[in-house]
């Protein structure tokens, strides 16, 4: 997928949907989970948005730093509710909540 058409800091616009279909030959998508890799802050993690759960897994997002606790990196810090947003709205899927009613965040010792 176009990381320019999903991750950017305003919604998507009508020409942008319209050229992202037409670029990748959409123009009816069931609902489906979407899995994609977020960069923020020199580190990279998991995002798996389930729109038929309303839930946002994000995985790895967590960063911690020798002898200090863990540091989330917020759903909101890398643009998560917009991301949402776009990601429907390029697919056309119009009957999804306008946010994530759910965000799970699960975290491990990265080396």
């Amino acid at each position: 997928m176009d990381h320019n058409f999903i991750h950017k800091f305003q919604p998507v616009t009508d020409e942008e949907k319209l050229d992202f279909r037409r670029r990748y030959t959409v123009s009816e998508f069931p609902q489906r989970r979407v899995v994609f890799i977020v960069h923020q802050a020199e580190h990279w993690f998991t995002v798996v948005l389930d729109y038929l759960a309303s839930t946002a897994w994000v995985l790895g997002s967590s960063i911690q730093k020798e002898g200090q606790s863990y540091q989330d990196v917020p759903w909101e810090c890398w643009r998560g509710p917009l991301i949402w947003k776009n990601i429907s709205a390029l697919f056309g899927w119009g009957n999804v909540s306008e946010d994530a009613n759910q965000v799970i965040g699960i975290d491990w010792n990265q080396v």
